[in-house]
């Protein structure tokens, strides 16, 4: 209520206590009512004039030693809040009155206990019941509730809330809504009619994302919500504000559960001047926004959370770099695992993890999935569109992208010199058959002759020069690319030394440097990674070429 003078505010003070004391029965409420703890919460918490603090170290050995024996079983045994842990008075919770289910574990009952129901304290109680009122009104209660896997999202102002920016986040809160990755990536991603525009994930893509987070009216009746939020009249500021993400599936696994919540953690705060507090539980592990130094934090996440965001709790220069790993790593995932069954499209978000934990391993699991994903759709070729896409997107997106993307680059550029597929034979084997000849002549060899670096890559050298002379004298797919070398007198030689810059880069620096000499390596995931990664450079390089000489690339159809 602004403009409101002192006597006035005791005034409005008055009248609400009075309003309130309407309400409370006439007859002295029992101790086992709660009143008492109610009074002494209040006692505890608010101050009036220049009244003295009661002793907290009496309160704070009341709250330790109930703590202490809230874990033991017979005489000297304590019950305590499942909650707080405080010294208030505790009763066994009731399924009907509070949002979560009694019966689940907690490490504030007596170890080997039959009874598994926790207690509660009267003000925790009555904080959820409130809640309750505050927000949707629905018939979830108990273990029906916990199975919605309901994830919060609770947003502290940076500095200080502006009336300004109270406003937009009021209007961003009545209106948010669960994003459709679907709809992310034909936004992110290049359209069909435009396959020249590069990807951009820059934070000025993400602030235009208002079609996606915000609904274009706020959603008047409860029952067409699924989140899960604070009911507040309009004319009444949000001072503390928080929402909970349903996931999409009714018997979601937890992985499932944090989808959403993740990604709007950490592009929020770059539409509002806001921090962002990601959390399993609907109690705020933090009061105000000083405690968190961050910009975003996540409590208790799925695993897959830590290994796209890379820290549970993000700085402000951090927070661009987490958002577009995570992206990335979604459109991914929706390239390889998601797919159509049962007449509805299927995220199959449950993947995820695996997913997280391959491209944590090595940024080119990006293309084992992209070749997952095309196999399912019988189709074996990455086509040339596609791999520069995810050429751009391992490069520039993902944390070690680059560096991992080098070794392919400089191997496809360097055979590439010698080697180019046969015009109407564009297949995933004729694409890389120079690394898969210069694999096979290491993994044949026999070390108890070629045991050092020159002599393997005499073995590598010679398998790549009758190679290519097979594929010259039509033996072998593929075409030798004579039109670099206008020079017919030194096209032979200058072809010569590309099969040997090639061959010393892939004994070199894959199999010496970075395989460490592992044959078993070398024949095993990561050789196929390789592969993968060459094939989708080479056909984006394929497909620069062709646009260079206006040419209609082998994996479209001409346009008539």
């Amino acid at each position: 209520m602004p403009k409101l003078d002192e006597q006035q505010w005791v005034a409005q003070l008055h009248s609400l206590t009075a309003a309130v004391a309407e309400h409370l029965p006439d007859t002295p409420p029992t101790a086992a009512s709660g009143w008492a703890e109610v009074r002494s919460y209040v006692g505890d918490h608010l101050r009036f004039g220049n009244a003295a603090p009661d002793d907290l170290t009496t309160r704070l050995q009341t709250e330790l030693a109930r703590y202490s024996g809230a874990r033991k079983s017979g005489r000297g045994a304590t019950n305590v809040c499942g909650l707080c842990s405080s010294a208030y008075a505790v009763s066994e919770q009731q399924e009907a009155a509070i949002l979560f289910a009694p019966m689940v574990y907690t490490n504030k009952q007596p170890l080997h206990g039959s009874r598994a129901i926790r207690r509660i304290c009267a003000i925790c109680g009555v904080e959820m019941m409130l809640r309750q009122l505050l927000m949707k009104r629905g018939r979830e209660s108990g273990g029906n509730f916990e199975k919605r896997k309901l994830r919060y999202l609770f947003f502290y102002p940076t500095y200080f809330f502006t009336p300004e920016s109270l406003r937009m986040l009021r209007v961003l809160y009545d209106r948010l809504r669960r994003v459709s990755f679907t709809a992310l990536r034909q936004l992110l991603l290049p359209a069909p009619d435009a396959p020249d525009t590069p990807v951009d994930l820059s934070p000025a893509v993400f602030q235009r994302l208002d079609d996606l987070l915000l609904h274009p009216m706020e959603i008047a009746r409860d029952e067409d919500d699924r989140l899960f939020r604070l009911r507040f009249p309009e004319h009444e500021p949000i001072t503390f504000s928080f929402v909970g993400l349903p996931p999409a599936e009714r018997d979601a696994k937890d992985a499932e559960a944090w989808v959403n919540p993740a990604f709007l953690a950490l592009v929020l705060p770059l539409i509002l001047d806001v921090k962002v507090v990601a959390s399993e539980s609907l109690m705020p592990i933090i009061q105000e926004a000083t405690e968190l130094p961050e910009t975003v934090a996540f409590d208790a996440a799925h695993a897959f959370v830590g290994r796209l965001a890379g820290s549970s709790r993000l700085n402000l220069d951090q927070l661009m770099p987490a958002l577009q790993s995570l992206t990335v790593s979604y459109l991914i995932h929706l390239d390889g695992n998601a797919k159509m069954g049962a007449g509805r499209y299927d995220y199959r978000w449950h993947e995820l993890p695996a997913v997280a934990r391959n491209l944590e391993t090595s940024s080119l699991y990006a293309f084992h999935y992209l070749k997952k994903g095309l196999r399912r759709d019988s189709s074996d070729r990455i086509p040339a569109g596609k791999a520069a896409i995810y050429v751009d997107l391992v490069e520039h997106y993902l944390p070690n992208g680059r560096t991992a993307m080098s070794h392919a680059r400089e191997l496809v550029l360097r055979y590439r010199k010698f080697y180019r597929h046969k015009s109407g034979r564009l297949n995933s084997n004729s694409i890389v058959r120079p690394v898969s000849e210069a694999a096979k002549a290491l993994l044949s060899a026999d070390m108890r002759l070629f045991h050092d670096v020159e002599s393997l890559l005499e073995v590598v050298r010679s398998r790549l020069e009758q190679f290519v002379e097979r594929v010259g004298s039509g033996k072998a797919d593929g075409t030798v690319p004579g039109w670099l070398y206008p020079e017919k007198e030194r096209r032979g030689a200058e072809i010569q030394a590309a099969i040997e810059d090639f061959a010393r880069y892939f004994v070199e620096t894959i199999y010496r440097d970075v395989f460490k000499q592992d044959r078993a390596a070398l024949a095993g995931k990561q050789l196929n990674l390789l592969k993968n990664a060459c094939e989708s450079v080479y056909m984006a390089e394929q497909r620069r070429e062709w646009r260079e000489r206006n040419e209609v690339e082998e994996d479209k159809e001409p346009v008539e």
